[in-house]
């Protein structure tokens, strides 16, 4: 399939928009004490730079069992976990969903989805590469320049529950205290919550371990030694009534936490030359979940569902990696001042009207009886006028001598954003040139 790489004229509309940055801009109102806001969206650096001459990608999902012996697998590993097999599916079809609608929102990429089977793909449970044979043969059955696949996808639940270290239930309000020939037993020692692991980012996801009371998870974990195992139904129900003393309803005595694990990897196959473009190998996303009430079944009752967070997780992950390999929008926010003599200025922003705004701070600039602090304010409103008007070197060295004049933190900051923002800016044009630009 032939194709035609963008332009440098077919560019320019994009690059114009790039440098204004303002696509969206809206005008926050502060209600407080706090300085007004206005918003704008820009364009945001991928965190790997691709080829320039890759433009058109193919995505597909190589993380499904091929085969009934995968899929036997797959099914066992859910019975030893205590998953749902269709978990699975579901969070890795929103992974998938998500990176798409991630690149095809941005103008780096041009996205198709081929109609393949696992069979095709060598779909397999096990992180393998494919071959380049395969890539270059759908790639010349699509017209595309590179494969991105999910390469695996696994997932894993976990619920812990107990009792609320200190708290009163109904049955220990009632049970009779021991006689004095009869020796008090020693208190369990409770565990503690969690195994200190650490949820996103790479890492992983702490085991479940819990409080007081004993523990039920997913995966059929065995108590704690010195614990005491939850019975599966409370043996009192606990009732909310009122404490007559303060009014109010006594606080919750059980507890329940679900934890839920992905783990996956994602390549980047290049179709003109036998490598890979990019690998993330074992990336984790996870959450975490946990509430409160008088029994355990009403304080896992509250949780959200391990699928519904397996699915929000996948939606997360998908989004992540697409802003790895491609540019994307990103919101940002930037502060002006608005009191004394640059209120004038601050209805004009409010209405829209940035030139008018403009005039409005130049005067005060201009004003010799003006302080160097309100110069220095309404110089510093002048660089966010300059910003949204795509003008970044001059917003940057407006805000510079504006930082000096007032020595305002707001301004000190903006400054430095405004730096970042610019090498960021370089960035994000060289990964959107034209392939024989970029040459």
């Amino acid at each position: 399939m032939t194709r035609n790489p963008p332009t440098s004229s077919a560019l320019a509309p994009l690059r114009s928009t790039l440098r204004t940055g303002v696509c969206l801009l809206l005008a926050g109102l502060a209600t407080g004490c706090g300085a007004p806001k206005v918003y704008i969206k820009a364009m945001s650096a991928a965190s790997v730079d691709i080829p320039t001459r890759v433009q058109r990608v193919a995505v597909i999902d190589r993380s499904q069992p091929k085969n009934a012996g995968e899929t036997a697998l797959g099914v066992l590993e859910g019975v030893v976990t205590g998953e749902a097999p269709l978990e699975d599916n579901e969070g890795r079809r929103l992974a998938i969903s998500e990176l798409v609608a991630t690149l095809e929102a941005a103008p780096r990429f041009e996205v198709v989805r081929p109609a393949v089977t696992s069979k095709e793909v060598d779909s397999t449970l096990m992180d393998k590469p494919w071959t380049y044979k395969e890539v270059v043969k759908l790639c010349q059955e699509h017209g595309c320049d590179a494969v991105i696949a999910l390469e695996t996808f696994d997932t894993d639940a976990k619920l812990a529950s107990g009792l609320i270290e200190g708290a009163v239930t109904a049955a220990t309000q009632s049970a009779p205290a021991p006689s004095p020939a009869t020796p008090t037993p020693n208190p369990a020692k409770p565990a503690t919550v969690g195994g200190g692991g650490t949820i996103g980012g790479g890492g992983t996801t702490g085991g479940g371990s819990t409080t007081g009371g004993g523990t039920t998870a997913d995966t059929g974990t065995t108590p704690a030694k010195g614990t005491t195992p939850e019975p599966a139904t409370s043996p009192t129900t606990d009732t909310a009534t009122t404490d007559p003393a303060t009014d109010e309803p006594p606080p919750f005595t059980h507890w329940a936490q679900r934890t839920t694990r992905i783990n996956a990897t994602w390549r980047m196959y290049d179709a003109s030359a036998d490598a890979i473009l990019d690998e993330e190998r074992d990336r984790v996303m996870g959450s975490q979940r946990r509430a409160e009430g008088y029994t355990i079944e009403e304080a896992v009752g509250k949780l959200a569902s391990a699928s519904s967070m397996i699915s929000s997780d996948g939606r997360k992950l998908g989004k992540e990696y697409g802003t790895r390999i491609s540019p994307t929008w990103v919101g940002l926010q930037r502060k002006y001042f608005a009191g004394g003599a640059l209120k004038m200025g601050k209805r004009y922003v409010l209405a829209g009207d940035w030139d008018g705004a403009i005039e409005q701070w130049k005067a005060v600039v201009d004003d010799p009886s003006a302080s160097l602090k309100t110069k220095g304010k309404a110089r510093h409103n002048l660089a966010v006028a300059a910003e949204m008007k795509g003008q970044l070197k001059k917003a940057h060295k407006l805000a510079q001598k504006a930082a000096v004049e007032n020595n305002h933190k707001i301004s000190q900051g903006y400054a430095r954003s405004l730096e970042r923002r610019i090498e960021e800016q370089e960035r994000v044009e060289r990964q959107l040139a034209a392939p024989e630009e970029a040459e």
